[in-house]
């Protein structure tokens, strides 16, 4: 099986979002205007890993910066290749560092979905809401 990036694939999952800060309600007290620039939190799970995500955004330019951790107690993957897609389309990939940690920098604004490769299965995770992505820029 190819996607997008050409990258051959084995075993394909589709991640689950577990947590998601865009659909959580805000607490009460907290401060800053209605709606304000808050950064989204993500987490999208598998069998054994985790992505960690965090979309930050300031003057019209968006990042995103990630973590992919084993669940079985072996902490950061470092072997792995992230791929950011947008509507399914190869944009850029990012390599782990010994941390597990990634970063892509000028992220569009929609549509945007990653996909991990590892040495024996491939994730797919969606960050698509009902609510854009906007919402933290």
């Amino acid at each position: 099986m190819n996607l997008n990036n050409g990258t051959p694939l084995n075993d394909v999952i589709i991640a689950e979002v577990v947590f998601d800060s865009s659909c959580q309600p805000a607490g009460v007290g907290f401060r800053g205007p209605f709606g304000s620039c808050e950064p989204r939190h993500v987490i999208l799970r598998t069998l054994n890993v985790d992505l960690h995500v965090r979309l930050s955004g300031s003057n019209g330019h968006a990042s995103l910066m990630g973590q992919v951790l084993s669940r079985r107690g072996l902490g950061a993957v470092q072997d792995a290749n992230v791929h950011l897609l947008v509507n399914g389309k190869h944009v850029t990939s990012a390599k782990p560092d010994r941390l597990g940690e990634f970063r892509f920098q000028d992220v569009p604004n929609e549509g945007l979905s990653l996909q991990v490769d590892l040495s024996s299965l491939t994730l797919i995770g969606s960050l698509r809401t009902p609510n854009p992505v906007t919402k933290f820029m």
